[in-house]
């Protein structure tokens, strides 16, 4: 008698396909593709991790998925995670797992975040004793920035920051 697994070929070879290295410039949109050859029915678990922040992004378990609202599953051969307007953060590498019936295996993205932003000043003249931080959002090139400036003076403080992409 044989015993076969459904979805199981015996002696079959796992691939594991994800980009290597993905360059991109801040603001854009990335997306990591992590896609076996294995029949959907042979994947136990599919999933996208950043490991420099210990963190699990989204996974795929067969019959049950939990994903990050970044994440799509594809024919159940293939997880894909999308980055929306990259920033330093989100630099790093990227493990894809995969744990199925024939065996387990992981690949690498690493994903290189170029551009910078350029900070210049600006004069405001605030007309109330602050002491408080003060959260100022710039939106340039679709790109939301967030700066946090604590404002020691009293009336008529002169301080802010204005930042574009370059």
């Amino acid at each position: 008698k044989t015993n076969i697994k459904q979805g199981w070929i015996p002696n079959q070879k796992i691939e594991l396909k994800t980009l290597p290295n993905i360059t991109a410039q801040l603001g854009q949109n990335v997306t990591l593709t992590c896609e076996t050859n294995l029949d959907s029915s042979s994947i136990k678990h599919l999933s996208w991790l950043f490991p420099s922040k210990n963190q699990s992004i989204c996974q795929y378990d067969y019959g049950n998925t939990v994903l990050d609202n970044r994440c799509e599953v594809i024919n159940g051969t293939s997880l894909v995670l999308k980055l929306i307007n990259v920033s330093p953060a989100d630099q790093g590498s990227y493990m894809c797992k995969l744990r199925s019936k024939v065996g387990t295996r992981e690949n690498n993205s690493t994903v290189t975040v170029q551009g910078r932003f350029v900070c210049h000043t600006a004069t405001v003249t605030f007309t109330q004793i602050l002491h408080r931080i003060i959260c100022l959002s710039v939106k340039s090139h679709n790109v939301m920035l967030s700066f946090f400036i604590s404002i020691l003076h009293s009336a008529h403080s002169k301080c802010v920051v204005i930042c574009t992409l370059s």
